[in-house]
This record gives C-alpha cells, sequence and structure tokens, in this order.
C-alpha cells in the first residue's frame, strides 16, 4: 500500500476506536515474524511476480500456525495462455469500466497455485479441490463486482450517476465473459482435462457421439416445429411427440460430450465468441421450450388439428427454429473464430 492509503487507514480506525483491536503495519510481507491463525491476502499476489511466488507461499506457510487457515483472492489466468503472457508486459484492460489504471502486474495460473503451495510446507496436501472452488468463487465475484463497481464510480469520483443502457450491458457482456474465464480455471489441471488429454482416441470418439447427438436432436426438433409453425400438414401433431424421446436423447448425448469438450480444452473454449454465442442461444432455447410448456401446450388441447395452429404456438415454433439453428451455426464457428 502506499503511505497515504497507511494514513487513511490508520485515521479510520482511530476514528471508530479501534485501536486496541488493530495493528497496522507498513512493511514487506517478507519480513513478518510470528505465527497466526488465520491468514488473508487479497488483490496482492498478482504484484508478486512469477520469480517470487514460491517465496510468497513459503512466508505464508511460514506465518501460520499447524492448523492456521489462509484465504489467498487472486485473478488467475488459463495454464495454455500463462508463458505467453508472463514474458508480455501486461497492460490494464477494460479500462473504459475501471477509471484506474494498474501497473504492470502478473496474473498466475491455477495450476501454478497448486505446484507452489504444495511445496510450502503447512500447505502440501490442503490446497486441491477447496482452491478451485474458491477461484470460482473469486472469480465470478470478480466478474459481477466489476459491474457493480462500474455502476457506483462517475467521472469525477463523486457518488453514482444512472448508467446508460449501453453500460450495463458492455458491463454484463464482460461480467459473462469472466465467468467463462473462472469456469476454465476450474477445469484446468483437473482429473478429467488430465484424462482427455492424454487419450488421444477419446477426441475423436467424442465428436462421433456429438454429432450423432445433434442428428437426432436438430432432426427431430426440425420435424416438431416445423409442425407446430403449421407446416407438414401431413403430419399429425400427435405423431411428431413421438420423436421427442429422441430429442432428449440427442440434448443428453450433446452436453455430455460438450462438458467434456469444454473439460478437455478449457484455455480454448472459454475465450471463443463462438463457443459463448452458442451457449447463450443454448439458453435462450431453453427459455423458449419452459414457455411453450407453461403457456402454449394447455393451448394445444383445445387445438383442432386440421386447422392453422394458434400464433403463439407458431411464434415458439419459429424461436426454437431460429434459437437452434444459431447453436448449429456458431457451433460450427468455434473452429475459426475467436481463439485467442
Amino acid at each position: 500500500i502506499s503511505r497515504e492509503q497507511l494514513e487513511h487507514a490508520r485515521s479510520e480506525v482511530e476514528r471508530r476506536g479501534l485501536q486496541d483491536k488493530i495493528t497496522l503495519l507498513f512493511e514487506d510481507y517478507r519480513d513478518l515474524t510470528g505465527q497466526f491463525d488465520k491468514l488473508v491476502s487479497i488483490e496482492m499476489i498478482e504484484a508478486v511476480g512469477h520469480e517470487y511466488f514460491d517465496t510468497y507461499f513459503n512466508c505464508v506457510s511460514k506465518l501460520l500456525k499447524p492448523d492456521g487457515k489462509a484465504v489467498i483472492q487472486a485473478i488467475t489466468i488459463n495454464k495454455q495462455r500463462y508463458d505467453d503472457y508472463r514474458k508480455s508486459v501486461d497492460f490494464q484492460i477494460f479500462s473504459d469500466l475501471i477509471p484506474l489504471v494498474i501497473a504492470a502486474f502478473c496474473l498466475n495460473a491455477l495450476s501454478g497455485f497448486l505446484l507452489f503451495s504444495s511445496q510450502a510446507s503447512y500447505l502440501a496436501g490442503s490446497v486441491p479441490f477447496l482452491a478451485k472452488l474458491v477461484c470460482i468463487a473469486a472469480g465470478l465475484s470478480c466478474a459481477f463486482g466489476l459491474q457493480k463497481r462500474r455502476l457506483k464510480l462517475s467521472t469525477d469520483g463523486a457518488e453514482a450517476l444512472t448508467p446508460d443502457f449501453l453500460t450495463r450491458t458492455l458491463a454484463c457482456v464482460i461480467s459473462f465473459s469472466l465467468m467463462w474465464s473462472s469456469l476454465a480455471n476450474f477445469a484446468d489441471g483437473s482429473p478429467v482435462n488430465l484424462w482427455i488429454q492424454d487419450t488421444y482416441w477419446l477426441w475423436p470418439v467424442m465428436e462421433i457421439i456429438h454429432f450423432l447427438g445433434l442428428a437426432l436432436l436438430f432432426g427431430g426438433l426440425l420435424v416438431v416445429d416445423l409442425r407446430m409453425a403449421g407446416h407438414l400438414r401431413g403430419v399429425t401433431p400427435v405423431s411428431t411427440h413421438q420423436l421427442l424421446p429422441l430429442v432428449l436423447l440427442g440434448f443428453a448425448l450433446n452436453l455430455i460430450t460438450g462438458i467434456l469438450f469444454f473439460f478437455g480444452d478449457p484455455g480454448r473454449y472459454s475465450i471463443n465468441i463462438g463457443f459463448q454465442l452458442k451457449m447463450v442461444l443454448i439458453g435462450l432455447a431453453g427459455l423458449n421450450a419452459l414457455f411453450y410448456h407453461w403457456r402454449v401446450s394447455p393451448m394445444l388441447v383445445t387445438w383442432d388439428e386440421t386447422s392453422t395452429p394458434p400464433r403463439l404456438a407458431r411464434c415458439v415454433a419459429y424461436v426454437s427454429l431460429a434459437c437452434w439453428f444459431g447453436v448449429l451455426l456458431t457451433g460450427r464457428l468455434i473452429p475459426y473464430v475467436g481463439t485467442g
């Protein structure tokens, strides 16, 4: 911290009468002595630097009692990009959302946290799965906190100004992207990730199953939605419902293989605009399906199958077709766009 921050903190402690409970130090973390029950590090490790990560975690280990607990809040980066990242100059991004410039700092990959922390005596064996959950929580809180912070800041540092629609939308988009980065950190280095990467035949098998699921899902939905939209008059609506088990089977195959694809290459998918748009469209298709079962399905009980379907049913059918064709299109774009 700066001396100005230290003086401000001291004045706040004195104003609140907490001198007997809070001790403020202006000291290098490597010079700290003693042992503590609990230790919290907030927005600090980014300023430590790659060459000092082992020193940092050894200090954490040294300062903790054997049964002590440490919480380290940090921003992480995908393992696949870490080596190139730490050789480059790092500049503050999203400068239009946060009117503060952070000088050069070094992020760490989750696998790096696990490695350096496992080498520190007290921390050995205590990190793996819990650390990943903490990283996800930290990443999500960072993502949505970024939006909240932007909505409270104004250009002159005064209290909140009401943001316009564009600012809100941009903040939501960045929050959505950061959420996927957090999920990628969870998948990166996990047993499933290592299993997929180490099994050479698994990826092509997953692709075969994924395309089989696509055929069942889109083939069945195409018939169901076209009939509900008023086309294919020679096909009865009841007969189209017989395709729904195949549609659900196709969706299940796509869901399972899609999760495995993400775990197999999280660094690539998390930053891919095609993948992110695909997820948005799947979410919209799911909401559309829920709306169908809530509002449209009861209406079809009294529908004369020889007449034109209700307007609301046709709208839902066309929205479903648009969403799923969009899913198909964005899925095919994944290998060609936004791979970083």
